[in-house]
C-alpha cells in the first residue's frame, strides 16, 4: 500500500498535472488549436520546460545550496523558497503566452488557474498552516475539467469522474505517507478549484 502511494505521489506530482490537463484540452478541442499560429506541440514543450523542468532544477540545487532541509519539504519553511522560484516560473509563462495573444484561452487557463492558485497557497503557507500542493493541482484539475465540460467539443465528463477519483487517491496517498494531515488535503483541493474559477472568471 505504502509502495503504491509512492507511486500515486509520483505520477501525479503538482509539477505534471498542468501538462497532463493541458494535453487533455488539446486532444478535447481539436478544432480550437488546428487554426492558430503556434504549433500545439510546441506550446506544449514551452510549457515542461517553463514548469516542470526549470522549476524541479531549481528545487535540485536548493538541498545543496541549503535552501530546503530535504525535497520532501516537509517543513512550512522549507516551502518558501521553492514556492517563490515556481511562482516565477508561472508567471513567466502565463506572461508569455498571454502577451503572444493567440493562444485559446483552453491553453492559458489551466495555466493561469495554476498560478492563481500557487499564490493563494504560497500565502496561506507563509501566514498559517503547510497546504498539499498535490491536492491543490488536483483541485486545479477538477475545476478546469468542470468547466470545460459545455463548451469542450469532445465530451469531458468522463475526465471529469476520472480526475476525481484521482484527486481522491492522491489525497488519500499523502495521507498514508504522513505527508498531510486531512486539513492540510481538503484545504488544497479548495485552493486549486478557487484559483481555477478565479483564473476562469478573469480570462473569459
Amino acid at each position: 500500500m505504502m509502495r503504491l502511494a509512492h507511486v500515486l505521489s509520483f505520477l501525479f506530482h503538482p509539477l505534471f498535472i498542468p501538462t497532463y490537463v493541458l494535453v487533455v484540452a488539446i486532444l478535447a478541442n481539436p478544432s480550437t488549436f488546428q487554426f492558430i499560429d503556434n504549433d500545439p506541440g510546441i506550446m506544449l514543450i514551452t510549457v515542461v520546460v517553463n514548469t516542470v523542468l526549470l522549476p524541479a532544477a531549481a528545487i535540485g540545487i536548493m538541498k545543496p545550496l541549503g535552501f530546503i532541509k530535504s525535497f520532501q519539504m516537509k517543513e512550512r519553511t522549507d516551502r518558501i523558497i521553492p514556492f517563490v522560484a515556481g511562482l516565477f516560473f508561472y508567471i513567466w509563462t502565463v506572461v508569455v503566452f498571454v502577451n503572444q495573444g493567440t493562444s485559446p484561452v483552453l491553453f492559458t487557463a489551466p495555466l493561469a488557474g495554476t498560478l492563481a492558485s500557487l499564490i493563494l497557497a504560497f500565502l496561506i503557507n507563509v501566514l498559517f498552516i503547510k497546504i498539499s500542493l498535490h491536492a491543490v493541482a488536483m483541485g486545479v484539475a477538477v475545476s478546469y475539467f468542470i468547466a470545460m465540460v459545455p463548451v469542450a467539443e469532445k465530451n469531458l465528463l468522463p475526465f471529469v469522474i476520472i480526475t476525481i477519483l484521482v484527486a481522491g487517491l492522491v489525497g488519500t496517498a499523502r495521507l498514508l505517507l504522513r505527508a498531510h494531515d486531512h486539513d492540510e488535503i481538503y484545504l488544497g483541493y479548495l485552493i486549486g478549484m478557487v484559483g481555477q474559477m478565479v483564473a476562469l472568471h478573469l480570462l473569459l
